[in-house]
């Protein structure tokens, strides 16, 4: 993830599903603070909001134990960003590097 400039999440998080399972890998927030939207993983799917987007048909044991080092640096940004936060909070995973670029922030939903 350190040369990862961005483009779509979808292909990126669900190649990873393997590693990540069934989980909610992301959301936003509004001005409140208040989630409006999330997405997330379950069973091969990538879910926006409970409309699937994407899928893929896994076919593998889980990985989802196994340990991780994402690494990240200055040009990580945008769904680049989304997929090493997806990591977070993932046990066995270690986050390696320079800080991201800083475009995780969505100002048009």
């Amino acid at each position: 993830m350190g040369f990862n400039s961005g483009g779509n999440e979808a292909p990126m998080l669900l190649c990873l599903y393997d590693f990540l399972g069934d989980n909610e890998l992301w959301g936003s927030l509004d001005v409140d603070k208040k989630q409006y939207s999330k997405s997330k993983l379950s069973r091969g799917k990538y879910l926006y909001n409970s409309e699937t987007i994407s899928y893929i048909n896994p076919n593998g044991a889980l990985l989802d134990q196994t340990k991780v080092a994402v690494i990240t640096g200055i040009t990580t940004a945008s769904s680049g960003e989304i997929t090493a936060l997806a990591f977070k909070g993932r046990p066995h995973t270690i986050f390696i590097g320079e800080s991201t670029y800083g475009a995780t922030t969505g100002n048009v939903p």
